[in-house]
């Protein structure tokens, strides 16, 4: 009977992935979460992210003007702020190390 084979089954799907939070104001985003735009704000990404660490957003309000903040850290590459100027804009950003940043 495969369902006694505990050690041969994983989960796949829904248990796996990221809690999803509803925000409308500016917030500090924790490792593994992702965030779902009601109104533009700042997403601050953690300080002392390590590599592969992931943070994932979708802006469903429609606009434009959300600004991601990576807390002294690159997007891919470059320093400051990412405005989101794409509207209901998604994305998974995951820490790659200190040459590229949030990628």
């Amino acid at each position: 009977d495969p369902s006694a084979d505990n050690a041969g089954w994983w989960l796949i799907g829904s248990p796996l992935a990221a809690p999803i939070v509803s925000i409308s104001g500016n917030t500090s985003a924790q490792i593994g979460m992702h965030y779902i735009f009601t109104a533009a704000l700042t997403l601050v990404l953690p300080a002392a992210p390590a590599v592969r660490d992931v943070v994932q957003f979708s802006d469903v309000t429609g606009g434009i003007g959300s600004v991601i903040e990576p807390s002294g850290a690159l997007i891919r590459g470059v320093a400051g702020a990412l405005l989101i100027d794409v509207p209901n804009a998604a994305a998974s950003l995951t820490y790659s190390g200190a040459a590229k940043g949030w990628v």
